[in-house]
């Protein structure tokens, strides 16, 4: 019994496992893939190449990207390394590493929506945004250690492996098509109003940015004054599309707001005005509203 038990947990407990293949890939901003496996018998030597490589990623400021990244890829990687006596890259992320300086992102969180509780397997995933799974082949997750050890399945490892990368890839391009900002309603004699937004659409970017929520949007928007063009990237059905869209003011013209016409408005739903000179005086500011 113990004997099955670690043939089917061996390959997921770092400290008695063995790393043999490693795949990954590198998506491009233009939608190319560009697939690496490094697989190496001497465990040393292939980590090292590994080592290597994420150093490399660190410099260029890349993201690592996985499912269960945090909980198995990363600690898998760091105490191997450690215990071949090498030094993990900077990129993979360590006790004292900050939530906000941590550069990896895990789909099974993204998927988990916040939840600690839900199921978030790959398959369950690949299964509810139709995508079609690597967990459907000879060789599984738990039937590595076999095929290793007893059949000598090195190649149909490598395959199962670089499978896995691919349906992540498809996984994340799926999540990322549901990216964007809706639109429920159009303001009649609003910026959207006559531009040929819809409602119903999505937002995708504005200009060359791309928006994921409502406060993303509105800063990219901010950044531009009444009267000018900005583009936006929408999603309609299947179709994207680009809107441009003339910009008005509060007031429903393309007027630029000036100080003498208007009091500065603020979308926090605050009115401001400037500080008359002889209260900047007393207060010892040189400006201020």
């Amino acid at each position: 019994h113990m004997n099955m038990v670690f043939q089917k947990r061996a390959q997921l407990v770092p400290e008695i496992a063995k790393i043999v293949r490693v795949s990954m890939a590198y998506l491009t901003t233009d939608g190319e893939v560009v697939q690496q496996t490094i697989s190496n018998k001497d465990e040393k030597i292939l980590l090292k190449e590994v080592q290597t490589l994420l150093d490399k990623c660190g410099k260029l400021d890349y993201y690592l990207c996985g499912h269960n990244l945090k909980n198995f890829d990363i600690p898998m990687l760091a105490k191997r390394m450690i215990i071949n006596g090498l030094l993990p890259p900077s990129l993979l992320p360590t006790y004292d590493t900050k939530p906000w300086e941590i550069k990896a992102i895990d789909t099974k969180e993204v998927w988990q929506y916040g939840s600690n509780s839900s199921i978030g397997s790959l398959d369950l995933l690949c299964s509810s945004l139709n995508v079609k799974s690597s967990k459907d082949g000879e060789i599984t997750g738990d039937k590595v250690h076999h095929a290793y050890w007893n059949e000598k399945r090195i190649d149909d490892i490598v395959k199962y492996c670089e499978k896995d990368v691919n349906v992540l890839i498809d996984v994340i391009i799926k999540l990322k098509d549901n990216n964007g900002v809706y639109v429920s309603g159009i303001v009649e004699g609003g910026s959207a109003s006559g531009s040929g937004l819809k409602t119903g659409d999505i937002i995708l970017s504005v200009g060359s940015v791309d928006v994921n929520n409502a406060p993303e949007l509105q800063e990219q928007v901010g950044k531009y004054r009444p009267g000018e063009v900005v583009d936006l990237r929408v999603k309609r059905n299947d179709d994207q599309l680009i809107i441009p869209v003339t910009l008005k003011n509060l007031d429903g013209n393309t007027k630029k707001v000036t100080k003498e016409k208007s009091a500065i408005r603020n979308s926090l739903g605050a009115t401001f005005q400037e500080i008359p000179n002889q209260e900047l005086s007393i207060l010892y500011l040189d400006n201020g509203i």
